[in-house]
């Protein structure tokens, strides 16, 4: 706590419903505009581009796709980041090539 007494002002929130949200009221008002961006419409193009789905990831032994996997530590390994560290592998297969299974 401060010695000296102090007092402070707060800005007044009021309902707006054109808008509706809260905004401030008095002549704090005149600035909450410029202070919040303004949502402008994305244009649309004549030609939507043709978006093509993201490729999985093949095991290199049996051709099946890779799927993302969750460590021990509980953090989750993507498809593609497991691939390239464990030689193109599903983590199945992996396994298996180190335990010396058919």
């Amino acid at each position: 706590m401060k010695a000296v007494p102090y007092t402070y002002t707060t800005p007044k929130w009021d309902y707006n419903p054109q808008t509706r949200r809260r905004e401030k009221i008095g002549e704090d008002a005149t600035s909450q505009p410029e202070a919040e961006p303004q949502e402008q419409p994305n244009p649309k193009s004549s030609t939507p581009k043709q978006e093509q789905p993201p490729v999985p990831c093949i095991c290199a032994r049996c051709n099946q796709p890779i799927k993302r996997v969750k460590l021990k530590d509980g953090s989750i390994m993507q498809a593609a980041e497991f691939a390239t560290t464990h030689e193109g592998m599903c983590a199945d297969c992996y396994k298996a090539t180190r335990l010396n299974v058919a």
